[in-house]
């Protein structure tokens, strides 16, 4: 009996650490604020480049590792290029690339560093051309994987406002 209890605390206790840490705040996962992700919103014409930053806050989840997948609509936008966001924690590896027209994958991590709990601010910034010939409309940026230390973090998706072009009289 007591070699059955001592097999039942051991597994108990090996397998806590990992749930903690899997779930960002131990096995009492109630927070007092929200982890989240979102994409900001943009606004522009036909045939301009608009920015929109990947932005984090982080109450209480420390982050050493990011893999984010987004997706935008390709009759409306085209992917231009990225930079660096305001959070820079020392990444060993960060990278952005679109893998086809619609698909862009970001992924970082550190090894010594991370962003610290209580953080905000931007991962990333991403370009988009708004296509010429899209009028008045809009068109999202939006999440499709979040994985690693963001993957339990509430996400939003970004909104681009295409206005109508101004004509020339």
């Amino acid at each position: 009996m007591k070699l059955l209890l001592a097999s039942i605390l051991m597994v108990t206790f090996s397998v806590l650490p990992v749930l903690s840490h899997s779930h960002g705040g131990g096995l009492d996962n109630v927070q007092p604020q929200s982890e989240r992700i979102w994409i900001t919103s943009a606004s522009g014409t036909p045939g301009e480049t608009v920015m929109v930053d990947v932005m984090v806050e982080n109450p209480v989840t420390r982050i050493d590792a990011v893999t984010i997948r987004f997706t935008y609509d390709t009759e409306k936008l085209e992917y231009v290029d990225w930079g660096d966001g305001s959070l820079e924690p020392g990444w060993v590896m960060f990278n952005l690339n679109e893998s086809r027209p619609g698909l862009i994958n970001l992924g970082g991590f550190c090894v010594q560093s991370a962003i610290e709990p209580g953080s905000k601010g931007s991962l990333a910034r991403m370009s988009f051309r708004i296509k010429p010939d899209v009028e008045g409309d809009s068109a999202f940026v939006s999440f499709e994987v979040l994985r690693d230390d963001v993957q339990d973090f509430n996400y939003q998706n970004g909104k681009i406002e295409i206005k109508r072009a101004i004509t020339k009289q």
